[in-house]
């Protein structure tokens, strides 16, 4: 065990010259020297002396080498420690990684994080974790020559992974430094087709927050793990007590833990009306260190704004819907004679586009004024046996709605 007597002083040299000189500064009272080396393979001599006054003095000491933090594929990843292999002989590097497209490479074609990747003479990585080879390559890189690359799709499941690097033919020596890094997935839109998914996450012993991204125009996002209101593609669920955040460009804009109605997180936020790609933060509340899920987020558009009907009228947003769906279309009068209709035909509309309905007798039409039905017109009727409604308004400025529905199956139209 190291140990010193007296008042002692270490010296660190290399080649001549004095790196670093520490006296009496440990936690012990002994001297310590912290000192970070160059990425390179050489030789240093220390000298161990007594402190400046002192005559006598004795002690034993270590020399160690402190582990770098363990490197993370996540963001733009990190670079494992050069290494010169003489022939046989290998040189591990351990990375940190929940998931996703790792690219393992000595070229440098894709990679955006510190340092450069690099390989001389015959190379080769392996991919392993806990003593099972995931992946082999010894010269298949991008920038040609001998370099190795590998890529692989790793599982949603936060571990620590062994790249081990050595030379293609032992007899000949080689070196290079090797590079780590996850492709992020591609924004998702938020928009269409009732949203989507992001990949799921599980984050152990504090570490494996993901971050997901989405692109969406406007409107009120839902980003949530409870099922409830989601009708896209899979199934978001949440075990333990996760967080979600949403942020654009580095602000946060809303934050929740567990509001939401199966206890899972949700964050419900109304966008503004532009397109941006948005990010979702997705780890354990404060406090937990294991947690994992799945989140969905979905958009409900914004609605358009009332049709002035007073001049020259317009079109209601088009509607598909089956037998328990409805669409609502809202619309400002100040009173008179006013005409609602789905039919192409339909005379005196001169605003822009054309009504259509393709469900017959099918589609039904109702009026309201805050909750009281003025008029409904169920099944065909109309010029073109598309529903029609003429009513008389009051002459008084109002925000009608129009309420458009099926009678049974599925319809469509614009009114």
């Amino acid at each position: 065990a190291p140990s010193c007597t007296g008042s002692t002083r270490i010296e660190l040299y290399f080649d001549g010259p004095m790196l670093s000189v520490q006296e009496n500064n440990g936690e012990c009272g002994c001297s310590e020297i912290v000192y970070t080396f160059d990425n390179t393979c050489q030789t240093y001599s220390l000298r161990q002396v007594c402190g400046y006054g002192a005559t006598d003095c004795s002690g034993t000491t270590a020399v160690y080498a402190t582990p770098p933090p363990p490197l993370s594929s996540d963001g733009t990843g990190g670079r494992c420690d050069p290494y010169i292999l003489l022939g046989a002989g290998t040189s591990v590097c351990e990375f940190e990684s929940c998931g996703g497209l790792v690219t393992i490479s000595q070229c440098d074609n894709g990679y955006t994080g510190s340092g450069a990747p690099a390989c001389y003479g015959n190379t080769k990585l392996l991919l392993s974790y806990e003593g099972q080879t995931f992946d082999i390559d010894e010269n298949s890189g991008t920038c040609g020559g001998n370099c190795p690359e590998i890529v692989y799709q790793l599982d949603n499941t936060c571990r620590m992974y062994e790249v081990t690097q050595s030379c293609a033919f032992e007899e000949n020596g080689c070196s290079g430094t090797t590079v780590v890094y996850t492709v992020p997935p591609t924004p998702f839109d938020a928009d269409a087709n009732g949203g989507g998914l992001c990949d799921p996450f599980a984050v152990v012993n504090g570490y494996g927050g993901r971050t997901c991204s989405f692109n969406s125009c406007g409107g009120e996002v839902t980003i949530t793990q409870c099922a409830e209101d989601y009708t896209g593609t899979g199934t978001p669920a949440c075990t333990g007590n996760s967080k979600l955040s949403l942020s654009v460009n580095g602000p946060v804009l809303a934050t929740n833990v567990s509001s939401g109605s199966c206890g899972c997180p949700t964050i419900v936020y109304t966008l503004p009306d532009s397109c941006q790609t948005y990010e979702v933060d997705q780890t354990c509340a404060d406090g937990v260190t294991d947690c994992s899920g799945t989140t969905a987020v979905f958009v409900t558009p914004l609605p358009l704004p009332p049709i002035d009907v007073d001049n020259g009228g317009g079109l209601c947003e088009s509607f598909s819907i089956d037998a328990n769906g409805e669409k609502t279309c809202t619309f400002v009068s100040c009173g008179g004679s006013v005409t609602i209709s789905s039919c192409g035909n339909v005379v005196g509309y001169t605003g822009a586009g054309s009504p259509t309905c393709s469900g017959g007798s099918n589609n039904n039409l109702e009026l309201f004024f805050e909750d009281q039905s003025l008029a409904s017109y169920p099944g065909y009727g109309g010029p073109c046996y598309c529903p029609t409604l003429v009513v008389d308004l009051d002459e008084v400025c109002r925000t009608y709605r129009v309420v458009q529905s099926c009678a049974t199956g599925n319809c469509a139209g614009t009114t």
